[in-house]
Formats: C-alpha cells, sequence, structure tokens
C-alpha cells in the first residue's frame, strides 16, 4: 500500500527539520569551540609574535565547520528517524511510525488498511515547528556570538605584534631585494669575485636580521670595490682631457674626437701642411697622456701621429685610432655604471 499523501509529506518535513536542528546545533558548537581556541591564541599573539596564528585557525575554523555540515549531511535523518520524532514530540502515539510500517508491507488485512487512513487524517495540517527549535537552547549561541566577535577584533584592530611583525615583513623584503640586486651585479664581474658576491647574496637571505644584512652588504660592497679596475678613474679623466682639447684645439670639423679623426682621414688630400703638423703635434700629446691608463689607444694615436708627419698608410693609422678611441669610451661608460 503506498503511503498517503499526508504522511509522506508530514514524514519529509520532519526530515528537513531534524536537519536543519542538527545544522544548526553543530555548527554553532564549532563555531564557539574554533572562536574562543582563536581568541585566545590570536590573544597570545598579540604579545609574543605568532605570524601562523591567525592564517592556522581561520584554516581549522573553516576546516571543522566544512567537516561538521558534511557530516551531518552524509548522516540526514531517515524516515524512520523522522516518525519515531514526530510520534513522540507531536502526540502521535506510534501512530505515524506504525503506519510507515505497515505501507511497506506488499498487502494489508482491512484492519491495517483502516490503521493507515487514520494515521493520515491525523497527519493532516500538522506542522513540525514544535517538533525541535533549530537553535540550541541555552547560553551556547551567545558564547559562539561573542567568541566570534572577540576572536575578529583581536585579529583585526593592529597590536604591537603587528607592527612588529610587519617591521619584519618591511626588512625581510628590503633584504630579499638587495640580495637580488647583488646576483644581478655579479653577472658582470670576474667568477672568482662573483662567486664572492653571490656567497654573499646567499647569508643574504638566510639572516633576519637588519644589523647583519647591513654588515653583510658591507662586506659585498668592499668586493666590489676590490674588483674595480684602479685604471678607470685615470682612462676616464684622460679622455675627458682629450675630448676637451680636441673640441677647444680640433683637428677637423666634428662633435666628438673619433669623428674629427675620421673626417681628418677623409680629407687629407685636401689638408694644408700645416694643419697636419698640428694634427700630428696634437695627437703625440694625446698618446703621452693615455700611456699610463689604455696603451692600446696610446699606441694608436701615436701611430696617426707618426704618420701624419709623413709616415706611410695615414688614413688606416687615423681611423683606427678613431676605433680605439670609441672603443676606449665604451669601456669606461661600462665602468663608470658597474661602480
Amino acid at each position: 500500500m503506498p503511503l498517503p499523501e499526508s504522511l509522506r509529506s508530514l514524514v519529509g518535513s520532519a526530515r528537513r527539520r531534524l536537519l536543519a536542528v542538527l545544522l544548526a546545533r553543530r555548527s554553532t558548537f564549532t563555531v564557539a569551540v574554533t572562536s574562543t581556541l582563536a581568541a585566545a591564541l590570536i590573544g597570545v599573539a598579540r604579545v609574543v609574535v605568532l605570524p601562523w596564528a591567525e592564517p592556522v585557525m581561520l584554516v581549522v575554523g573553516g576546516v571543522g565547520l566544512a567537516g561538521v555540515i558534511g557530516w551531518t549531511l552524509l548522516r540526514r535523518p531517515g524516515p524512520t528517524t523522522a516518525a519515531l520524532a514526530v510520534d513522540r514530540r507531536l502526540g502521535g502515539y506510534d501512530r505515524v511510525t506504525t503506519a510507515l510500517e505497515l505501507a511497506a508491507r506488499p498487502h494489508l488485512a482491512e484492519p491495517e488498511v483502516r490503521q493507515v487512513e487514520a494515521a493520515a487524517r491525523w497527519a493532516e495540517g500538522r506542522s513540525v515547528v514544535r517538533l525541535a527549535p533549530v537553535l540550541p537552547a541555552g547560553p551556547v549561541p551567545a558564547l559562539a556570538a561573542a567568541a566570534l566577535v572577540a576572536a575578529l577584533a583581536l585579529a583585526l584592530i593592529p597590536s604591537p605584534a603587528d607592527v612588529v611583525l610587519a617591521a619584519q615583513r618591511a626588512e625581510a623584503g628590503l633584504i630579499e631585494r638587495q640580495a637580488e640586486e647583488l646576483e644581478r651585479q655579479a653577472e658582470a664581474l670576474a667568477p672568482e669575485v662573483a662567486q664572492q658576491v653571490r656567497a654573499i647574496a646567499e647569508r643574504l637571505r638566510e639572516t633576519d636580521r637588519l644589523e647583519e644584512a647591513i654588515s653583510l652588504l658591507g662586506q659585498a660592497r668592499q668586493a666590489l670595490a676590490a674588483a674595480a679596475d684602479p685604471t678607470d678613474l685615470a682612462r676616464k679623466t684622460a679622455l675627458a682631457g682629450l675630448e676637451r682639447r680636441l673640441e677647444e684645439n680640433p683637428v677637423a670639423e666634428g662633435s666628438s674626437a673619433a669623428e674629427q679623426l675620421r673626417n681628418l682621414a677623409a680629407g687629407l688630400g685636401e689638408a694644408g701642411r700645416d694643419q697636419l703638423r698640428r694634427a700630428a703635434l696634437e695627437l703625440a700629446a694625446r698618446a703621452a697622456d693615455l700611456a699610463g691608463s689604455d696603451q692600446a689607444l696610446a699606441e694608436a694615436l701615436r701611430e696617426a701621429a707618426n704618420a701624419l708627419r709623413g709616415g706611410s698608410g695615414t688614413e688606416a693609422a687615423l681611423l683606427e685610432a678613431a676605433r680605439q678611441l670609441e672603443r676606449a669610451a665604451d669601456e669606461a661608460r661600462l665602468a663608470e655604471a658597474n661602480a
């Protein structure tokens, strides 16, 4: 015999009500416990720096609540449990439970049919509101709400420990950026110096104290200073003097010394003897200035001066001097950038 609609509806409503009751009560209890633990732990973290306190409690609370909800949904009340609750709490006196059992049988006697029909008439219009209150009685809901508010307040309101933690994070970020900068600079250094600088960068990442980081950066600075070529400054000064001298006493047209040499090489057929003599004297003097800082450039300028005095290959010597001059200028700019 099929279960009458009024009984089916009453049992279904009772199952949903019982499920809501279980979800609300278990969730409230879980929130109360986890919020109390979170408030206690975060309160300790306001005095002692515990960067993991808030994330851990957030994960524990979320996992606990999700676990309770999932377990309750998987083990939701069945029809028999709902029927028993209706009979006991709504005054059914075993009507619904007996009717549920009788309806499951394939054949019923006439008295049994009348018993099921009587239970169906009793079930019409019955409300499951009085089956059980959704929220648990007593102080548990209020305690859960108070613990949750306390945990949120402790987590959101900045504390001295939060200030210390923020400062530590800022220092860690600064140290990491300096370590990355050291590794970038090491790529342009000699292998033995680069290895030393990379080792300092690794030690820099391992420290958590700003004073120690500053000391390590001082060691890196000394290593970089030791790796610098002591002749770079002298070469830079000599090149600047050469450019300034040829700007004041040009050997040919041009906005730079190298351009003047190229233009002189291109106009040798039109240059006068006095111009070539003055150019030779100027280049010889500049070669002497660069003899101690850039031997290749000094030699190229000396060869160009000799060629201008009557030697062979004047044009080629001037072009080679221009090339060496541009090469020296590029190296000086690179050395300045490294410094």
